[in-house]
């Protein structure tokens, strides 16, 4: 079963049309509004339905030609209010007023809709960062059989390997080699005081301020 909303399966869906057909659809349901705005009459406002043209123009194609689309909505009731009856000498400035509220409340849900839609484009960025990360991280977990003598492991196979070899294959990590100061006074006793004074001097100049 799919984990995907059923919001998400349809801005899928709308977001595999091409620019052209939304641009198309949007203007359709523009003027379809405006229809219904017509015959409905000025008294029976249907302006939020323009919504759905303003935020399908602006959420798939973009903000400008969203806020091109806000313009052509707001004269779409313009003009169907005027055609219905409301524009006359005494009431043309309040239809002004009420257009320009029209307008700037549109410009107010694209500014509010491109910032959602960048966050939450930030948001899956940010998701799929998070479990490419986690898609390589590997860890150890369980009893690991190990030679009490030589340290060497043995892998899921039976296969005996070194502890290097097993950790690198099965977490990522790689080794550098060296040796600590004891093994270094058993391997090499006569160069062991050089080797160590001199790391010794070494650390202690860097202590130094």
């Amino acid at each position: 079963m799919s984990s995907k909303s059923f919001a998400a399966k349809v801005e899928e869906y709308i977001g595999k049309r091409s620019k052209a057909t939304l641009l198309f659809a949007a203007l359709f349901l523009n003027f379809l509004f405006g229809y219904i705005d017509l015959i409905t009459g000025y008294d029976f406002s249907v302006s939020l339905f323009y919504l759905l043209p303003l935020l399908l123009v602006v959420w798939f194609i973009g903000r400008g030609p969203g806020i091109a689309m806000s313009f052509l909505c707001s004269s779409t009731i313009a003009v169907a209010n005027s055609l219905a009856g409301e524009l006359n000498y005494h009431n043309i400035d309040i239809m002004l007023w009420n257009l320009a509220l029209t307008e700037g409340f549109f410009l107010v849900v694209i500014f509010l809709s491109t910032q959602i839609k960048r966050d939450i484009g930030e948001r899956v960025v940010l998701i799929d960062n998070l479990q490419n990360a986690l898609a390589n991280v590997k860890t150890l977990s369980g009893l690991l059989p190990i030679c009490s003598s030589c340290k060497m492991i043995r892998d899921d196979q039976g296969y005996w390997t070194q502890v290097e070899t097993y950790v690198s294959a099965h977490t990522g990590v790689d080794f550098s080699h060296g040796l600590c100061p004891e093994c270094l006074k058993k391997l090499y006793p006569e160069y062991c005081e050089k080797i160590l004074g001199k790391e010794k001097d070494a650390n202690l100049g860097a202590k130094i301020p």
